[in-house]
């Protein structure tokens, strides 16, 4: 395992690790404590959000796409839980709202 401590903290093979005590303290890139535990860090800010059918950051169609998951869901297993309906509903609905939005610009 290859070691490359920086200014900026601790890269381990181009992923930055912290020992659990500078994580707790909001030291992450001053930490130098390769003899603790090393918890990787993730980076900042929100996640990007993939499309699962095309795996493109924004979808192109996502109410296309949304149906055709919905679809294969369905095929997979017979039985939907509650939760898993109510999602698509609120998410259908929300394409709904948009959509007509849209049209009244």
């Amino acid at each position: 395992m290859a070691y490359l401590f920086i200014l900026q903290g601790m890269l381990i093979d181009g992923q930055k690790w912290a020992c659990e005590a500078c994580v707790r303290g909001h030291r992450v890139t001053t930490c130098k404590h390769h003899d603790r535990p090393l918890i990787r860090i993730q980076r900042k800010g929100r996640p990007f959000s993939t499309c699962p059918v095309c795996n493109c950051t924004p979808c192109s169609s996502p109410e296309e796409h949304a149906k055709i998951r919905r679809e294969a869901d369905s095929k997979s297993s017979s039985k939907v839980t509650h939760d898993q309906r109510q999602m698509w509903q609120l998410r259908a609905r929300d394409a709904r709202k948009k959509k007509k939005k849209k049209n009244q610009d």
